[in-house]
């Protein structure tokens, strides 16, 4: 085989290897789980009244990409943006449960709570 057929084949098998699972192993399919970062154990950063804030969150693997990403349930002040993204400024001090919803292009549907505090 020549070389650089060779190393075309080898580029496309690690691509495929790798693509769009946390373990980097193998092809994502509907059974290996949405992961998303940061860690939706973990509270998102805290936010205080009155200034300006931001976060994202991230599909880092799992399901079938590409991902539909709602997010509700914000506190007063803050707007899902789109793409994963949080922001606006806080009117209101007080702990929050954001619900994320994460819909692959199989039309799986896989709900994450994260906590964010208002301070």
């Amino acid at each position: 085989m020549h070389q650089g057929a060779l190393a075309l084949c080898a580029s496309i098998f690690l691509l495929l290897a790798g693509c769009g699972r946390s373990s980097g192993e193998g092809i994502p399919n509907e059974n290996s789980p949405i992961v998303l970062s940061p860690d939706p154990s973990q509270p998102l950063p805290d936010a205080s009244v009155a200034t300006p804030y931001s976060a994202s969150i991230t599909v880092v693997g799992g399901g079938l990409p590409p991902y539909v990403i709602a997010v509700t349930d914000l506190p007063p002040g803050l707007v899902y943006q789109g793409n994963g993204r949080i922001a606006g400024t806080p009117t209101t001090p007080g702990q929050s449960s954001i619900e994320v919803d994460i819909t692959d292009s199989g039309q799986a549907l896989t709900t994450f709570d994260y906590s964010l505090t208002v301070r």
